[in-house]
């Protein structure tokens, strides 16, 4: 109930706020190269948030989505959901290498969101290669169940 009481106090105070804040943290311009680090793809990536009804079970999709999503989320944000399964070491070095290269080309840090979008399309056929498997290890055993159950009675 606070946060809420405090948001809308918030309103209050400054007004309609939120255009101006999303406007802000697009790193164009003169926003500086401290925001180059953004993945974001706001507010196009809010598509994405349709995946997590199929997906909603796994929390590594979830954050990745989650970086897509919001209006800003730079490239260390993902540390946290790297670490459940790190990356192999390429993928590491291609990340480091670009973040180096939009140091000096900050219209080229607006691609970051590859790679939250790439790591999310390799969990989303991770955890569809585990569905079939599961699925198909299922049908192998409900034969053996059914005889059992036979068996018994």
């Amino acid at each position: 109930m606070v946060p809420i009481l405090v948001y809308l106090a918030s309103f209050i105070h400054w007004g309609w706020w939120i255009p101006k804040w999303l406007a802000a943290l697009r790193p164009i311009g003169n926003v500086g190269p401290f925001l180059a680090s953004n993945v974001s793809l706001y507010p196009y990536g809010l598509l994405f948030l349709l995946i997590l009804w199929r997906y909603r079970s796994s929390l590594k999709i979830w954050m990745f989505v989650q970086s897509l999503v919001m209006p800003y989320s730079p490239i260390y944000s993902l540390a946290p959901v790297l670490t459940l399964r790190p990356p192999p070491i390429w993928a590491s070095i291609v990340i480091w290498i670009f973040y180096l290269i939009t140091e000096k080309n900050i219209a080229m840090s607006l691609w970051g969101f590859v790679f939250p979008l790439a790591f999310l399309l390799v969990e989303i056929w991770r955890d569809e290669k585990h569905r079939i498997r599961k699925v198909d290890r299922e049908e192998e055993l409900a034969p053996i169940v059914d005889a059992t159950v036979q068996d018994h009675q």
